[in-house]
């Protein structure tokens, strides 16, 4: 059974709250794939990072930097950013627009938490911001996409991609511990990339303490009206 996801104005529900805290304290995310390997419904949990596999990531990271600047074709972040600024596809108007959103957007959510602060909540007024924020944050987004898939081929993001690869070789297992892919090579050359991919984005939000559920839940909270006390 698909589960309902809670519409703008719904508060977190618990049960995400309580999945959020099992897996700070298990170390892991246990996922379900709905077929993976001629299987239904496999679980797979993700664990994290130890410092000794952190340690091998960093190593593979330096190697990636160092062999790619041994090659005239590639770049740095910051050429390319050059590059791109010089040729007008990328510079300070696009920043000086994203640092204009993020400023908007901060605006908003100074002045909800200040009104629902003050106990007197008008809903017309926080429905409204609630649309001007979401409408920034999709203007927020496109951006940033468009940003970082200019960067994509650059030295440190193909540096990361390895780095990420030996993190997900080593901490991506079936319920009974065997690995699910045991090594880089495996991992890639996995042929479900529908799987793979799910598996990516669940452990890349993991790995920085986060499920999608909540991030996708946080304008919920926010403009949360609660009880109105307003009268309107």
């Amino acid at each position: 059974m698909e589960e309902i996801i809670p519409k703008l104005g719904d508060e977190i529900p618990e049960h995400w709250l309580k999945k959020a805290e099992k897996e700070v304290n298990t170390q892991y995310r246990s996922i379900i794939l709905d077929k993976y390997k001629d299987k239904d419904n496999v679980e797979i949990h993700i664990y994290q990072p130890s410092t000794k596999i952190e340690g091998f990531a960093t190593d593979v990271y330096s190697r990636t930097v160092g062999r790619y600047l041994n090659d005239p074709d590639m770049k740095m972040r910051k050429e390319l950013i050059d590059i791109y600024k010089k040729r007008g596809i990328w510079g300070n108007e696009q920043e000086n627009k994203l640092e204009e959103i993020q400023e908007k957007m901060r605006d908003i959510e100074f002045s909800t938490v200040k009104m629902k602060a003050g106990g007197r909540i008008n809903k017309e007024v926080l429905d409204k911001w609630r649309s001007q924020w979401l409408k920034l944050k999709e203007e927020k987004h496109t951006l940033l996409n468009e940003k970082t898939t200019l960067l994509t081929g650059s030295i440190e993001s193909r540096a990361e991609e390895e780095g990420v690869k030996v993190k997900l070789s080593h901490c991506v297992k079936y319920p009974d511990g065997t690995r699910v892919w045991n090594s880089v090579d495996e991992f890639e050359e996995d042929p479900e990339k529908g799987a793979v991919t799910k598996i990516l984005n669940e452990a890349l939000w993991f790995w920085v303490g986060l499920t999608q559920e909540i991030i996708a839940s946080l304008p919920n909270e926010l403009f949360s009206v609660g009880e109105d006390k307003s009268g309107n």
